[in-house]
């Protein structure tokens, strides 16, 4: 394991993180990692065209139920966010569900790299928070919601108070910052770090900027990271068609999980026996992929408990539902799935082919659904009650 020196550069923290735990039920035992694609699908299963703009009452809308199986045919655009000048390649909802961040970038000779916040209920912007040069691949919010970070191609790792928008402070980075996650207690913050032609993993201490621990973890790039719900793991996924599952408080390794394809994109389950991996597949001799799939694996064992297929192209996000037993993964093909947990039956699809599909991701509540797009808008889905 290459332990590597960095540079840091940290303004003064003035907030304290506070702790947030996962919970959860079981999970049935894993099958051998041989386990072929589910082709089941729901009878319910349905596909919703995604409409161009806001319903004309939505401004006034209550917030709607939960997104269940039940319901999950019936989502509709309940708010739109942008368009803004670049792709959205990232979104996070705060731990309350009010608030709603989004990274941009990605679009040649476009130079909008702002992190934005948008408060959900109302539709309004709350923050457009400038100062990367690049790309701002990822974004996540503090475990009590008070601070955000940002991680940019241009070597940066900025935190942002959530309040008022202003700057925290920074972590320099010799590389590009690709990925980052909170731990659960809100005290440490993992950053995936192309550096040449390595993915290295760096954990600060929020509190002072403090390095904790710096490791390799892939080749070239950790596109993806994540801390299992105890805070006990990170899990890391990248191009080289493997996701690894580290120590959190020493970087020891403890699995490593081979997949058919490139992992990009993870989610752990909120009882953390479960890790969802979003790949490519297959692809062909030009590698342009043929076939996205959703592993749901066993971070400890490497077992896979089962595939969800259907996708036809990079499956770029995934996302567990902390309310419902149900999976979300946003294809490059223009469509979000979603999928039943227990058999991965596909219960709805929503066709996005107009914006281009970046990520997908659930509220904390469960009743909302968020995807990004290249074409610079965030709509976020709900079961309509206007």
């Amino acid at each position: 394991m290459l332990k590597r020196a960095h540079a840091m550069t940290v303004l003064p923290l003035v907030l304290a993180i506070t702790g947030l735990t996962g919970c959860g039920g079981t999970l049935p035992e894993p099958v051998a990692t041989t386990l072929e694609a589910s082709t089941t699908t729901s009878p319910a299963a349905t596909a919703t065209e995604a409409p161009t703009q806001l319903p004309a009452t939505a401004t006034e809308a209550p917030l709607p139920p939960v997104i269940s199986e039940e319901n999950a045919g019936m989502l509709r655009a309940w708010r739109v966010f942008g368009p803004q000048d670049n792709a959205i390649r990232r979104v996070a909802f705060s731990p309350d569900s009010r608030l709603l961040a989004s990274a941009s970038g990605g679009i040649s000779g476009r130079t909008d790299f702002g992190v934005r916040l948008w408060e959900l209920e109302s539709g309004r912007l709350v923050h457009t928070l400038t100062g990367h040069s690049d790309i701002v691949w990822d974004v996540a919010f503090s475990p009590d919601g008070q601070m955000l970070a940002s991680a940019s191609e241009d070597g940066t790792v900025r935190l942002w108070r959530v309040g008022d928008g202003v700057s925290l402070g920074k972590f320099s980075v010799p590389g590009q910052a690709t990925s980052l996650a909170f731990s659960p207690d809100g005290s440490v913050l993992a950053t995936g770090v192309t550096e040449e032609r390595a993915g290295v993993v760096h954990l600060w201490r929020v509190q002072d900027g403090a390095v904790l621990l710096t490791f390799e973890a892939h080749p070239y790039s950790v596109s993806d990271l994540v801390f299992s719900p105890d805070g006990s793991l990170l899990a890391t996924g990248a191009v080289d068609r493997r996701v690894k599952v580290w120590r959190a408080s020493n970087g020891q390794l403890i699995q490593t999980i081979a997949l058919d394809g490139q992992g990009l994109t993870l989610d752990f389950h909120k009882d953390g026996t479960g890790l969802a991996v979003g790949q490519c597949a297959q692809s062909d001799a030009s590698l342009n992929c043929l076939r996205g799939e959703v592993w749901f694996v066993d971070p400890l064992q490497g077992g896979v408990y089962r595939v969800f297929s259907g996708a036809t192209d990079w499956i770029d996000g995934v996302s567990l539902s902390p309310a419902e037993p149900l999976l979300a993964g946003a294809s490059r093909e223009g469509a979000i799935y979603l999928w039943r947990l227990r058999d991965a039956a596909l219960v709805a699809m929503i066709l996005e082919r107009s914006r281009g599909v970046q990520d997908v991701v659930f509220s904390p509540d469960g009743k909302l659904l968020a995807a990004s797009s290249s074409r610079g808008v965030v709509v976020v889905w709900a079961v309509p009650i206007w």
